[in-house]
């Protein structure tokens, strides 16, 4: 037989023995499995008065629906007849075994029904300080009272212990969907009763709970040997989320329904509503889900508890699978002033985007009642009127009905998809310049040039920023080189450099202009074009969107300033790493100034809420290679400040010698508004270019006081003359330079 058929049948032989052990491991993996811990706590033996009948009621809902929905390992821990079930270890014991048999790829779903309640930390020592210095309690039926020894309510399951039992879980590659039908308040709210209608909280007075607010703060390495130690996340967990009946200021009921029915039961609000929203949307995501609940709370004039909904861009996943299904829609509602919709330009929402008005949240495309066009966009809401066009309904992907049909209603409860964006992220871009050495001392000069030393690349560097080419930034538009712009390519030794406004190129120092190597001279550059092409588009995109973020931020009416209607106060401390001969530490800095900030400097954010009603704080870095870093809140946890309280943020500032430059930190707040559901602008987080540092370690956000949490009423718009910022938004930015330590 020849050689090359002897090679041939080797490399068939080879494939084949590759595709078997392929196959055997494929067949060895197990399928993804789907379970359920469902935990109802009804009957509590050693506080008399202080039963519940809707838990077991919930758990038997949730089993109903989980089992149409292919379930088959669901265990449920609740009351039988009044046995005083589950106790504490037994839902430890059943969380530690869901992380002892999941596998990557599965789903687990837990629902903790029963009584919350509040305490004062300190036997959690060892896990992140709380905000408000309170820790949340879900009230297994074993509790016993107080203990001053112990700075715990007996048997009682902390947040921290319950985080860590979900994190054993995600540790083993599962997805894990909570949902928590308890009270999270030590304060009773003045909402009106339903009759029949009961809060899911033991008071903590009724628990022996000292009724100080004041945090106890032991030993940081002392926890009560009885508690569950902290279980860290590793790289590569399953994803997250996790759905609360209300707010850590308020009590959540449990009352008979559906209201109409003759055999109503008694079922948590908050459990029942959610499983009649999976019900009726089979299709839904996560954050769909939850805009149906909120919707829903809206339409029965609900205005507490208000729920909420935690878990980042994993909300966008379609509930009980992995598909993610991310659609663009926020509520819209009626005022005085038109049409108000909940989005705006930090949700790529500008003047002339249009929306299809939907009844629903999880309603379909085809249901759509009409198009809306933003007249007006302010940084977090916008304004908007019905669309009569033709060409605009077109666009959109409406069709109108008959003519005699009355023009379209806004109801309560509707929201508005995202059909067409508008939003004017767009950057100047110079078209490319070919650079070489001036005089002595002297920048380089530039110009354009067909010709030269470097001919080749500059025809290559045209060929690479094409506007027309496939895949070009939406967001960068090209202009004249005599153009201003705020990013200018030039061609300069080898390389491409991606200039800044005015053009200036920094080549040597601590913060050299970012740049891009070139194919080297005399070497066929054709086959480099995709591969620069692509390096190119990545980088002007990177680029445009830090630039058109910052640019907003600039032009808000709050930028410079703490003074703005919703009371975000925002206080940046620095404390040197060594002492500056001329500055007292720490020393604090204002929105105005820029100083200078050196490696192992730390920085304190301190942000108070000094309003009438709860916000919404995003904090992000923008750093001078055009990365954006979520700083707060982190991995989709809460990011809601209630009203009085003031969070600290802290960091140290970690760099290498390549990491100069100019840096911005955004801090947005937004006041909670009915309906609206919360606002976390993280996913505008992005990688940065070349040397663009690693996120700074967050070492602590502590200590609030918070005063008369009661009466969270949300204030509607006032009125807006054209071209002026009454945007209930407040971004509030500072600006360093990033001194880098010398060689």
């Amino acid at each position: 037989m020849p050689a090359a058929a002897v090679d041939i049948w080797k490399l068939l032989f080879v494939g084949f023995v590759a595709l078997v052990r392929i196959g055997a491991a494929l067949a060895q993996a197990p399928a993804p499995q789907s379970y359920a811990l469902l935990v109802g706590a009804a009957h509590y033996a050693h506080f008399k008065g202080q039963d519940l009948e809707g838990p077991p009621n919930d758990v038997a809902l949730w089993r109903s629906v989980l089992e149409e929905r292919g379930f088959r390992q669901i265990v449920a821990l609740d009351a039988v007849g009044h046995d005083a079930r589950p106790v504490r270890a037994e839902i430890i014991e059943a969380m530690r075994h869901l992380a002892a048999i999941v596998h990557r790829g599965d789903f687990v779903f837990l629902l903790f029904s029963g009584h919350g309640s509040q305490q004062p930390e300190g036997a959690a020592a060892g896990y992140p300080p709380k905000p408000d210095g309170m820790d949340e309690t879900f009230l297994p039926t074993d509790i016993g009272p107080w203990s001053d020894d112990g700075q715990t309510v007996a048997r009682a399951l902390l947040d921290h212990e319950v985080g860590s039992l979900i994190n054993g879980i995600r540790n083993k590659g599962a997805f894990v969907w909570s949902v928590f039908d308890s009270c999270h308040s030590a304060t009773m709210t003045r909402a009106v009763r339903h009759p029949g209608e009961r809060d899911r909280r033991i008071l903590p007075a009724v628990l022996g709970v000292p009724p100080s607010r004041a945090p106890h703060r032991p030993n940081p390495k002392a926890m009560h040997p009885g508690l569950i130690a902290p279980v860290e996340l590793v790289p590569g967990a399953g994803g997250a989320v996790a759905f609360y009946a209300a707010e850590t200021t308020e009590t959540t009921p449990e009352e008979p329904l559906p209201e109409d029915a003759p055999d109503r039961k008694v079922y948590g609000l908050f459990s029942y509503t959610l499983a009649q929203a999976v019900q009726s949307s089979p299709a839904a995501s996560y954050r769909q889900l939850a805009q149906q609940v909120l919707q829903s709370y809206a339409a029965a004039n609900r205005l507490s508890p208000r729920p909420l909904f935690e878990g980042g861009a994993d909300l966008d996943r379609v509930a009980f699978g992995s598909t993610v299904r991310s659609l663009r829609q926020w509520s819209i509602q009626s005022s005085s002033d038109g049409m108000v919709l909940a989005a705006g330009q930090l949700h790529g929402v500008g003047v002339g985007s249009l929306l299809l008005v939907l009844p629903s949240p999880s309603a379909r495309n085809a249901q759509a009642l009409g198009v809306v066009r933003v007249t007006q966009a302010l940084e977090t809401e916008s304004y908007v009127d019905w669309v009569s066009d033709p060409r605009l309904l077109e666009r959109a992907g409406w069709t109108p009905p008959a003519r005699d049909d009355p023009p379209p209603h806004l109801p309560r409860g509707a929201f508005a998809r995202l059909a067409v964006s508008a939003f004017d992220v767009r950057v100047r871009v110079s078209r490319p310049v070919a650079c070489s050495d001036g005089a002595a001392g002297s920048a380089p000069q530039c110009r354009t040039a067909d010709s030269g030393p470097d001919a080749s690349l500059y025809s290559l560097v045209l060929q690479a920023i094409d506007e027309h080419a496939a895949g070009f930034p939406a967001s960068v538009v090209l202009v004249d080189p005599s153009s201003d712009a705020e990013i200018n390519p030039e061609l300069f030794h080898g390389r491409l450099w991606l200039a800044s406004k005015g053009g200036q190129l920094v080549t040597a120092g601590a913060a050299p202009t970012f740049s891009l190597p070139l194919p080297p001279a005399g070497v066929d550059a054709s086959p480099s074009l995709p591969g620069l092409r692509a390096m190119v588009f990545d980088a002007l995109a990177r680029e445009a969107r830090a630039i058109v973020l910052a640019r907003l931020a600039e032009q808000s009416s709050s930028t410079t300033s703490n003074s703005h209607p919703i009371g975000l106060h925002v206080a940046l401390t620095i404390d040197p790493a060594s002492s500056p001969p001329d500055r007292t530490t720490p020393w604090v800095v204002t929105p105005e100034q820029v100083p200078d900030l050196h490696d192992g400097d730390s920085v304190t954010f301190e942000l108070t809420n000094a309003g009438d009603q709860p916000i919404d704080v995003t904090m992000l870095d923008i750093g001078a290679r055009f990365g954006i870093r979520s700083v707060y809140p982190l991995g989709g946890e809460l990011n809601r400040l209630p009203r009085g309280a003031t969070v600290r943020v802290s960091g140290v500032i970690d760099l290498n010698r390549r990491d100069g430059g100019l840096e911005r930190m955004l801090v947005i707040g937004v006041p909670v508004q009915d309906g609206w559901g919360s606002q976390d602008f993280s996913d505008l987080a992005q990688a940065g270019l070349g040397a663009d540092r690693s996120a700074r370690q967050r070492t602590s956000a502590v200590a609030y006081g918070v005063s008369d949490l009661e009466g969270l009423v949300g204030g509607s718009p006032g009125s807006r003359a054209p071209f002026t910022t009454n945007d209930p938004a407040q971004i509030v930015a500072f600006s360093w330079n990033a001194i880098p330590p010398q060689p």
